[in-house]
Order: C-alpha cells, then sequence, then structure tokens
C-alpha cells in the first residue's frame, strides 16, 4: 500500500471517529467547516508521525493528539479568520489576528496566550461562558443571528460556532469559538425589512383608499341629482351653473379614483396570461367606449390582428384608455387607425390619430404618473391614463411609445412578445 492510500485511509478512520453514525454526521455537518478541524489535525498529526517514523506505544494516538494540539494551535493562529482556542478553564491558548483585532475581544492585538477570556471580553461574558461550558460537556452550538450587548450598551449582531477539541480520544482540552461580526449586515436587513413593511403598510392604504372614497363620491353625486331634482323648478341660472360645476368636479374624482383602483390593482395582483384574439378584443373594447366615439362622432378604422399572449382584461384597458385619448385630444373630427403584425419575435400594434399631438421634449413625461400636458378644463383627466398602459406592457416584457408631431397626430406603439415563440401555456405576470 503506497504512502498516498494509506493517507487518505487514515483521514476516512479518523472521520468515523468523530462521526461513528450517519445521524450524528448529518447533525454535526451543520455546524459547518469549523466541525471537521480535529479530526483534520489529527489527520497532519498522524501523518507526521508516518513520515517522522515516529513510534507510537499503547494508544496509537495518545501522541497523534498530542502533535494535533500543536497543529490545531497553529491553525487558529493563522486561520483568515475570527477564531480563538480556549484550554478548560476558558484561558487562551491561541487567536487569529483578525480575532485580536476586534475591539469586541479587547486584546487590541496583544498576544491572547494565558489570559482568562472573561477578563477581556466587552460586555457580559456569562453567555460566552456558558457556550465554553457546553463545549466541555461534548456539545456543539452555532447560532448564525445573535444580539450581543457590549458593556456600553451597543447591540452588536454576531454569527458564532463552538465545538470541543481533544487531547486523547475520551478527553475534551478546551472550546473552539468561531465568530463574525453581521452587525453591519443585520441593521441593513432591520432597515430593508422596515421599509417593506411601510411600503406593504401604504400600499394597503393605496388600495383601500380609493375604495373608501368611491362609497362617499357616490353618496355626494346621489345627493347632488336629488338636490338638481327637488329644485329643479326653483334654481336661478347661476345655481344651475354651480350644479353643473359641482357635477364636472365629481365626474372628475371619479375617473381619479377609478384610475388609482386599477393602478393598485396593477400592482397588488397577479393576472393570468392566455392566447388572446386582439379582434374580437378590440371588438370589445370599442363596446366599451361606443358612447364617447359616437359623442365625437369618431372614425375607427382596424386591419385584421394577430393574437397576442396577455391579460385579456389588461390588455383591454390599453385599448380602451389609447382610444379614448386619441378621440378627446382631437380638435375635429377624431380618424383612430389600429393595426397590428409580427415582426420576428415580437409583435407590433399602432394606434394612430390625427390629434393635436405632443411636442418632442414632453413625449418622455407622458408615460409618468400624474403628468398632465394641458389644462384640466381645456382637456379633463387624471394623468394616470398612459402610465398605467405602460406598467401593464412592462409586465407583458413589451414596451409602449409614441410618435407624434404637434398639430398632426399621434402614433403610440405597443410592442409584445410573440408567443409562437414560447412556452404555449397559462402563465402569471409577476407582481411588481
Amino acid at each position: 500500500m503506497n504512502n498516498a492510500t494509506e493517507e487518505k485511509n487514515l483521514i476516512v478512520d479518523l472521520f468515523n471517529e468523530f462521526f461513528p453514525s450517519e445521524e450524528k454526521s448529518i447533525e454535526k455537518n451543520g455546524m459547518g467547516l469549523i466541525y471537521l478541524i480535529q479530526p483534520l489535525v489529527l489527520a497532519v498529526a498522524l501523518m507526521v508521525r508516518n513520515k517522522e517514523k515516529i513510534v507510537f506505544k499503547e494508544n496509537q494516538y495518545e501522541q497523534a493528539y498530542s502533535i494535533s494540539k500543536q497543529v490545531l494551535k497553529f491553525f487558529v493562529t493563522e486561520a483568515p479568520v475570527k477564531i480563538a482556542m480556549f484550554d478548560k478553564d476558558m484561558s487562551y491558548i491561541a487567536a487569529s489576528k483578525l480575532w485580536l483585532k476586534d475591539p469586541f475581544f479587547e486584546l487590541m492585538g496583544r498576544d491572547p496566550n494565558g489570559k482568562v477570556f472573561r477578563e477581556t471580553i466587552a460586555g457580559d461574558s456569562s453567555k460566552w461562558q456558558k457556550i465554553h461550558q457546553n463545549c466541555l460537556q461534548g456539545i456543539a452550538e452555532k447560532k448564525e443571528e445573535d444580539n450581543w450587548t457590549l458593556s456600553e450598551g451597543q447591540q452588536k449582531w454576531l454569527r458564532w460556532e463552538a465545538q470541543p477539541w481533544y487531547i486523547s480520544a475520551d478527553e475534551i482540552g478546551g472550546s473552539l469559538i468561531f465568530c463574525e461580526d453581521i452587525t453591519v449586515r443585520k441593521e441593513v436587513q432591520i432597515k430593508a425589512d422596515h421599509l417593506t413593511k411601510i411600503n406593504e403598510e401604504l400600499e394597503n392604504f393605496a388600495y383601500m383608499c380609493p375604495h373608501d372614497l368611491q362609497t362617499h363620491l357616490r353618496t355626494l353625486a346621489s345627493f347632488i341629482t336629488l338636490i338638481e331634482e327637488h329644485n329643479h323648478d326653483k334654481m336661478d341660472s347661476l345655481t344651475q351653473t354651480y350644479v353643473s360645476y359641482v357635477k364636472v368636479a365629481l365626474d372628475g374624482m371619479k375617473s381619479i379614483i377609478q384610475n388609482s383602483l386599477l393602478y393598485t390593482e396593477l400592482m397588488n395582483h397577479s393576472f393570468l396570461k392566455e392566447h388572446v384574439d386582439m379582434n374580437d378584443l378590440l371588438t370589445n373594447a370599442l363596446v366599451s367606449i361606443d358612447a364617447s366615439i359616437k359623442q365625437k362622432n369618431a372614425i375607427i378604422k382596424t386591419t385584421k390582428l394577430p393574437s397576442i399572449f396577455a391579460n385579456k382584461t389588461c390588455i383591454k384597458r390599453v385599448l380602451e384608455n389609447l382610444i379614448l385619448n386619441s378621440i378627446k385630444f382631437c380638435t375635429r373630427q377624431p380618424i383612430v387607425e389600429i393595426q397590428g403584425k409580427e415582426e420576428g419575435r415580437y409583435i407590433i400594434f399602432s394606434i394612430k390619430d390625427n390629434g393635436i399631438g405632443i411636442s418632442l421634449k414632453d413625449q418622455e413625461k407622458v408615460f409618468d404618473k400624474f403628468s398632465r400636458l394641458h389644462s384640466n378644463q381645456k382637456f379633463p383627466g387624471t394623468g394616470l391614463g398612459l402610465s398605467y398602459c405602460k406598467k401593464i406592457l412592462e409586465y407583458h416584457e413589451g414596451k409602449i411609445w409614441i410618435d407624434s408631431t404637434e398639430n398632426e397626430g399621434s402614433t403610440f406603439y405597443l410592442s409584445f412578445p410573440n408567443f409562437k415563440h414560447y412556452q404555449e401555456k397559462p402563465q402569471f405576470l409577476p407582481n411588481s
């Protein structure tokens, strides 16, 4: 048998000794790399014995344990982590350079050999001493996140592991303690969790507030109608004008609330995607806004449209929004042309109008929430419609953009991934 095979068998035997059963092995493997130190340094000690022809007497591991203590001490001293080795009285045997430099242990780089841990630690040492006593009982422990209080009351978060080390097969010599300061990381996590909670509360408020406002708005609208009906013959022209202003304001509030509800609904839910016949969907959208089309005597021109993989409700709202905008922002008879075609991995739709157009400097603004380019008296609205359309397109992994010339008209383009290049099965849009 060659030396390499002997050394491999030696390591296997040592691990079998330290992990005598599969159950214990699983339990101790949870401790991480630190729990492997003792068998590894023993393996090194026995390899030294073989190389130096050291003769062992009664117990073949007795001198190996003696050598392993020195190897272990050297390992701890040179380890690039915070780790320390203690004897039974919890006096230092060795400590790594990073351990010595940590103000928490108050060694300030000094030689720790022989110093008692409780006399050097910042704050109460009883917690560490309990961990050390558990090690002397053969109990290995670890904590991924543990809060400690320093002498001046400062809070510190640590990740630590502790395990016993052995001076013989049956006798524990002390403890090995590994430590990592995770205070900064933990504080960032706490702040992030706090911000997440605040955002959730704000989202819940943003979702509930429009619902509550809508209830009160309906009540106001109902009473304004009752007042108008009850006093119709008694109101002079000025009062009738004031009432009409109130009704216009209520309609504006209703529009804001409805758009806010749509936006918060989109932000808080997942939506099923499916294959959508855009010709049928456009027909349904035109039926929904038929009153506005007739009111402005608008002309709607369409060609045969390709199908897409999308959420029907969301895309119907996008079509309604864009067509209504084309009709509203027009000072002559509105003409709206809707087309669509496949372009490789994408499907592109266009909605072209002959409206007032948008200047080049304002074309990026139109997709911002509550962005308005015109006074509410001239063109009433909430400024939420196009931002809602943009969010829906983003959820579909698509895009929306505009090509516009002032006083000539605008063309809005919508791009969607071509579902022929993707799995043809229902999917869910991601939450924001």
